[in-house]
């Protein structure tokens, strides 16, 4: 063993004593490959797509491993480039997926391009991505399972999106050096895609890279870039005053006008949204088409193309699910397959879904589903799981939502009720009654009936609740008689 990595070698089991026998298996690899004087980058032990990254847990990591840390940087203080890509690579192979992990990806990524190994480096860049995109663009609905606080997790993943431009930016640059333009400019699109949004720092990287590629002047383009940013800046500020139609007309003018700027990615993707915003949703859904054709062959994880997937599959979800309520109504069969296939499109509906009201909506039609499929416990997990995972956590959401919490409830109460639980049912829509309408508000008295008439629906045939059934009708029909449930009530009694 040389002097040096026996000197690194003390230096890491003094930190490992400390520690766990967790990294002494991954620093005999790098003393392996230190001296058998083989092995890249792309060598070292993989990360785990699935093991949650826990802050708590990569932050006593990444503590006890501070003395490789020292070490690598005075490698690559003193230009010992492999010695330090090799420490760093060891780094990260112990560390759970985390912003600590990418950091120590881009500095091995970064110390492998000095020795002129590009492709190892791009290799270790694409490590890094991988982990930044999974983070970045996690959704709502998975944030349990990470361990994180659900309300303030943005937070706690602002250090990933700096950490996943420099990746990309890392990866557009290695390309470059290589002679690689085709795949440079490929990935440089990835970044326009990305953070098309991004700040004043992150072009100011972007744009001369792209000069030296594209053979123009970086002042120009550098110019024409911001003139197209400050025409979306205006629309953007017309969408925010609740005024699309002019933002719609300052949309068209960038896309005619500057057609391949970062500014052109958000301009349509706006346009989309005012559409949306003026219930035009069959040319919502064309432009968010327009959206996936522009950014998912270079992009497929930018938030862009997530929302668009998930807008498309909001429409879809809510045209095939009016469909099948329809037929089932009229008595028609309708199979498993077809209530799975409006299931799986609110699920990929919710992936990028920041809408609460769709949010909550799009539950209510994975419960309602699995309800008139006759899978009743499947129809109470589901409002129980969307109520814990999405709603009980965010008190404030739940006020302001009082009516779709109370259609997402409902359906539990129904389907216990078939079930023979009238006592559980019964539950469900006097919790709807406490939590979400608990002050006789004039301006909910439609909510309180609606629940009543629920009530009644659920119980009537539920043997043992024939009374509280009478109960809840006899309340409907003296206080609230006017109501929509009161018309509902009479019209199933007629029949």
């Amino acid at each position: 063993m040389t002097k040096k990595a026996a000197k690194v070698l003390s230096i890491a089991l003094t930190a490992l004593v400390a520690v766990t026998g967790l990294a002494v298996t991954g620093w005999f690899v790098y003393a392996q490959e230190e001296n058998a004087g083989s092995g890249t980058p792309g060598d070292q032990l993989a990360y785990d797509p699935n093991q949650p990254c826990n802050p708590r847990c990569w932050q006593r990591a990444s503590d006890t491993l501070a003395p490789l840390w020292e070490q690598a940087e005075e490698d690559k203080e003193i230009t010992h480039y492999a010695d330090a890509a090799l420490l760093y690579l060891s780094i990260a192979d112990r560390l759970p997926e985390s912003a600590q992990a990418m950091k120590a990806l881009l500095e091995a990524a970064a110390c492998t391009a000095q020795t002129g190994r590009f492709a190892d480096a791009i290799g270790v860049y694409d490590r890094a991505i991988a982990i930044g995109n999974k983070y970045v663009n996690i959704d709502y609905g998975q944030v349990k399972q990470f361990g994180w606080n659900q309300t303030h997790f943005p937070d706690e993943l602002k250090a990933m999106k700096p950490l996943l431009y420099d990746a990309m930016m890392g990866k557009a640059e290695a390309y470059h050096r290589a002679g690689n333009l085709a795949e440079a400019k490929r990935a440089l699109e990835c970044i326009r895609a990305t953070f098309a949004d991004c700040d004043i720092a992150h072009r100011d990287r972007t744009f001369p890279l792209q000069a030296e590629i594209e053979g123009v002047d970086a002042t120009a383009l550098w110019a024409f870039e911001w003139e197209a940013s400050t025409q979306f800046e205006q629309a953007h500020a017309a969408f925010r005053n609740k005024n699309p139609d002019a933002a719609l007309e300052i949309v068209e003018r960038i896309l005619a006008s500057y057609p391949g700027t970062m500014a052109a990615v958000r301009a349509l993707d706006l346009k989309a949204r005012a559409l949306w915003q003026n219930h035009r949703f069959d040319e919502a859904v064309a432009t968010y088409s327009e959206v996936l054709a522009r950014v998912e062959n270079v992009a497929p994880e930018c938030e862009f193309a997530r929302v668009a997937r998930s807008r498309i599959a909001w429409f879809d979800c809510w045209h095939l699910n009016r469909q099948l309520v329809v037929r089932h109504a009229h008595g028609e069969a309708v199979s498993s397959e077809d209530w799975q296939r409006v299931r799986d499109l609110c699920r990929e509906s919710n992936r990028a879904n920041r809408e609460w009201v769709e949010l909550i909506q799009s539950d209510a039609i994975v419960a309602s589903s699995y309800y008139r499929e006759g899978r009743y416990e499947a129809a109470v997990q589901a409002v129980d799981d969307a109520l814990e995972n999405h709603y009980l956590r965010r008190c404030g959401k739940l006020r302001r939502l009082k009516a779709e919490v109370a259609d997402l409830q409902h359906w539990a109460g129904y389907a216990l009720a078939k079930m023979g639980q009238g006592q559980e049912a019964q539950s469900r829509f006097d919790w709807i009654l406490q939590s979400v309408a608990p002050q006789a508000v004039p301006s909910e008295d439609f909510l309180v009936a609606y629940v009543h008439y629920w009530t009644w629906e659920a119980l009537r045939e539920c043997t043992g609740y024939e009374s509280a059934a009478s109960e809840a009708a006899n309340l409907l029909q003296s206080r609230y008689p006017n109501s929509r449930g009161a018309e509902l009530l009479r019209e199933r009694l007629e029949q």
